[in-house]
This record gives C-alpha cells, structure tokens and sequence, in this order.
C-alpha cells in the first residue's frame, strides 16, 4: 500500500483516496490551488525582472 501526506494536516493517507478523511480536503484542488500559486510567484518575478532590468538597459 502506497501512502501520501495530506498537504493541509500532514497525516499520511492512502494513495486512493480522492481526499483527507481527517480534514476533508480535496487532494485535486490542493494541487490546483499549489500549482496555481507558484505559477503567480513566478510570473510576478518575471515581470518585475524584466520591468527593472529593461529600465537600466
């Protein structure tokens, strides 16, 4: 059996599980909401990289 951590409780759960029996969160929308994030952080970076570096050229 193959287990996983909840990304909200950090308890391990089954592979299967389609979401946390403990805290109820879906295991799909903490991808999304994750994925989601870090593509935000980025793209902020990016502009305000080039924003400042096109400024100095």
């Amino acid at each position: 059996m193959v287990l996983r951590k909840c990304p909200s409780c950090r308890e391990l759960v089954g592979a299967d599980s389609l979401e946390c029996p403990r805290c109820g969160i879906s295991f799909k929308a903490a991808a999304f909401r994750r994925a989601l994030r870090w593509t935000v952080i980025v793209a902020l970076a990016g502009w305000l990289a080039g924003h400042y570096v096109l400024k100095l050229i």
